[in-house]
């Protein structure tokens, strides 16, 4: 008997209000894959590589970078994050793709003369910019 794999890339964001969930609402069942996500143009780009032989992985990718533009409050090129996967030889594998410190960072770059904590620094201005992740992490997978 053939094994049937089903697929399920599934991204939930929190910033879609209740009624934003309800009007896009548009339920489909599927036997060999499905894509979830919160933005339909993005659905469709992710399903058209599923389509077209892609797996989950390459769907995941095409997901993430269409978000990019067409919702960008999900997420964009500028952050990172995690990707746990398991290969066809059953093998599972994570990626860990966050955005890090520039390599001029240092570990007293938040604190004053004195060694005291500068209030915002780590979270306003050109100190708090990270390297982003993202492109790296999805090119990689």
């Amino acid at each position: 008997m053939k094994k049937t794999s089903i697929v399920i890339i599934i991204f939930l964001f929190t910033s879609l209000s209740s009624t934003q969930a309800i009007e896009g609402f548009r339920p489909v069942k599927a036997t060999q894959g499905m894509v979830v996500c919160g933005e339909p143009i993005a659905c469709d780009v992710a399903l058209n590589v599923l389509k077209e032989g892609g797996n989950a992985v390459d769907a995941s990718v095409a997901l993430a970078f269409t978000l990019a533009v067409t919702y960008p409050n999900a997420g964009n090129l500028g952050g990172g994050g995690f990707m746990i996967y398991r290969n066809s030889a059953n093998k599972v594998y994570a990626l860990d793709y966050r955005e890090k410190a520039p390599l001029a960072a240092t570990e007293n770059m938040y604190l004053d003369s004195l060694g005291k904590v500068i209030e915002r620094a780590s979270t306003l201005g050109y100190l708090a910019a990270g390297v982003p992740g993202t492109v790296g992490g999805a090119t990689v997978a």
